[in-house]
């Protein structure tokens, strides 16, 4: 205790000087205050930030967005889509961003976040002869390369190299057409095998300007409907401080351009529309990496690494199979749909076909939002839905109710494997209002069910999350959060096989401060304690700062951050500033320091590169050189560089 408090002491002392800018990787900081937890539980997945990044290079004008743009991108809750098209609507135009502002259920934070995603300035279109004419196109071009500099001892002999490498090719025509090509390698596998590229990603979108087809995609595409309890998507579930996130919206159909290796699509999609009636239909054929799990049934290997001998043997070993279809009813007050799929896994060992349905809805009124989706599968049916209301302009309720049975919790598995450990029943509660646009306050109460292995009486789990986020007039910003988590779990010996059940709780309390001193500069400093009964406590704290050099054609940012954790069930996450498509969100824990140093340099209008240096260093290893000498210090570096070129 006596440490944390002196953490506490040094972090209200240390002379605050600050800066802020909106760079290429500043909405990585707003998942922070809204999606990171300190457990794996809740933390974006790959593809979801890959998503966010197309966002981020493609920004929605928000003076002339549609209600289903606003729905569909993942950051803005219902309610919030229809407080800004209501506001619009009252003001013909946003004129500034101290408009957006004024918005009801939008708080200072979701500007700082809006600006990395959207614009005000009205969508240019370039009048030519033949407005379709496909040579009139633009494009972005990535390329990257991530390298760890040394090999710890007692590592894993993988067959490949130890970098991550990828590039990434966008080419898009004023949303008459649009391209995405990409070909990645995992640290640790080889850059071909079998005579093949690693992993290739590639998608031919169509949107026509007139007639009942909204969209067609050839290669690589995700489907949406409801809750995405059939189909799923990358944000499919998830906590965060915003409980208004858990309400889903937006298009059918969208082109897959990420390097998630198992969750997408591949072959042809269609997204129709007549009067009020849209849908979508879907044929999709791959292969998956598959194996016969713990149940001894056929189940699909959702990393997608191909590191080991293990894993290279069950590299796209079974062909996936895919129907898929919508339809749904659209209204002013709402919508109403059905969705299905028809899946098949077929490996040399197994096969198994599996089936969802469901029934969705939205209905939207004055005072707020219902929406839920009812889904029927082989061997149960799953609940997922709640209601939004408005309490007064700035603040609002959320009530979530959901009962997932096995099969939909993996959703590109769904039909085809059953866990018992997946299966869920729970409810939660949220609160969330603003006051004078300098206060944002939010909290939740989730309480769920999971069924214990080997233990008929399922326990309760709950979590429980309040945060105040503030602003002064000026240029002070930051939040403070505190978590409560309650996890219900058994412990079986091997020798007598005879389950114990025991119950873990954890408390973190996060301090975050930022200071803006000009358009270009930012400082961060963040404190973070986290426990677990019995006595086992974490503490994280870290100083961040970036600033423009050289004429602002160079952009500089360097965290040092010092951690210490006694288990690795008690480790504390922390998102970083990373390059274009290189994620980074480390799980401290053990008792040490890590630091990094990136620099982004704007070399001409249409090159860019991103520069990272960063390092593990761990105080409390022991592991042992070739040579028999311990280690008492162990470092653990790594080099990120991506290049970018806009066509």
């Amino acid at each position: 205790m006596r440490s944390f408090c002196s953490l506490i002491a040094c972090f209200a002392l240390f002379p605050f000087s600050s800066w802020s800018q909106q760079t290429d990787s500043e909405w990585i900081e707003y998942l922070q205050k809204h999606t990171e937890t300190t457990d794996s539980e809740g933390l974006p997945t790959q593809e979801f930030l890959d998503l966010l990044q197309q966002y981020s290079e493609n920004k929605i004008p928000l003076n002339s967005c549609s209600i289903s743009e606003l729905e569909e991108f993942p950051l803005l809750s219902g309610l919030q889509s229809r407080s800004l098209m209501d506001a619009r609507n009252k003001l013909g135009r946003f004129q500034n961003w101290q408009d957006v502002l004024r918005t009801p259920q939008i708080g200072f934070e979701d500007v700082k976040m809006l600006r990395n995603f959207f614009t005000l300035e009205d969508q240019k279109i370039y009048l030519t002869s033949n407005n379709h004419d496909i040579r009139n196109i633009s494009g972005k071009l990535y390329s990257g390369v991530g390298l760890k500099l040394n090999n710890l001892p007692n590592y894993t002999d993988y067959h490949g190299s130890n970098y991550r490498g990828f590039t990434r090719l966008n080419l898009k025509s004023q949303k008459l057409y649009q391209i995405n090509l990409g070909i990645e390698k995992d640290a640790g596998e080889r850059l071909f095998h079998r005579n093949k590229i690693e992993f290739i990603t590639a998608n031919f979108s169509l949107t026509p300007k007139s007639g009942f087809i909204k969209q067609v995609v050839v290669g690589d595409y995700f489907l949406k409907s409801g809750q995405n309890l059939v189909f799923g998507l990358p944000f499919a579930m998830g906590i965060s401080s915003n409980p208004e996130f858990l309400h889903r919206g937006g298009s059918l159909l969208k082109p897959s351009s990420g390097f998630n290796e198992s969750s997408f699509y591949r072959g042809i999609a269609t997204e129709i529309k007549i009067h009020s009636i849209s849908g979508a239909l879907g044929f999709s054929s791959t292969r998956r990496d598959s194996y016969i799990n713990s149940e001894n049934m056929l189940s699909i290997a959702a990393s997608g690494l191909h590191r080991t001998s293990s894993e290279v043997a069950r590299k796209h070993n079974a062909t996936h199979r895919n129907y898929n279809g919508i339809i749904q009813w659209n209204h002013s007050l709402g919508n109403i749909g059905l969705s299905f799929q028809q899946s098949g896994l077929k490996s040399r060992e197994a096969s198994l076909r599996g089936s969802n349905y469901s029934l969705f809805w939205n209905a939207n009124f004055d005072s707020g939002i219902f929406f839920g989706e009812l889904a029927v599968h082989n061997q149960g049916r799953s609940f997922n839905g709640g209601v939004l209301v408005f309490i007064t302009k700035n603040s609002s309720l959320s009530f979530f109710a959901r009962h997932l049975s096995s099969l939909s919790r993996n959703n590109f598995t769904s039909p085809l494997s059953a866990l018992s450990s997946g299966s869920e029943t729970g409810f939660l509660v949220g609160y969330k209002f603003k006051i004078h646009n300098r206060w944002n306050i939010s909290t939740y109460m989730d309480c769920y069910k999971r069924p214990v292995a080997f233990i008929p009486d399922q326990k309760w789990n709950s979590d429980f999350q309040i945060q105040a986020e503030f602003q002064n007039a000026k240029n002070v910003s930051g939040y403070f959060r505190y978590r409560n988590r309650v996890r219900s779990s058994d412990s079986s010996s091997i020798e007598n096989k005879s389950p114990v059940a025991y119950t873990t709780v954890k408390h973190s309390i996060r301090i975050h401060i930022e200071i803006d001193l000009s358009e270009n500069s930012l400082f961060r400093s963040r404190i973070e304690c986290s426990g677990m009964e019995p006595s086992q406590t974490s503490y994280l704290w870290y100083q961040e700062f970036s600033l423009p050099i050289y004429k602002a054609k160079h952009h500089l940012r360097f965290r040092l951050a010092w951690f210490k954790a006694k288990s690795y069930d008690n480790r504390i996450y922390a998102f970083e500033s990373t390059p274009p498509l290189i994620f980074s969100i480390p799980a401290y824990y053990g008792h040490g320091n890590r630091f990094y140093l990136m620099i982004k340099s704007s070399w001409t209008k249409k090159l860019s590169t991103w520069i990272k240096y960063s390092e593990w260093v761990y105080l409390d290893r022991n592991w042992v050189e070739v040579n028999k000498k311990p280690l008492k210090t162990i470092k653990s570096p790594e080099v990120q560089v991506v290049i970018k070129y806009t066509l």
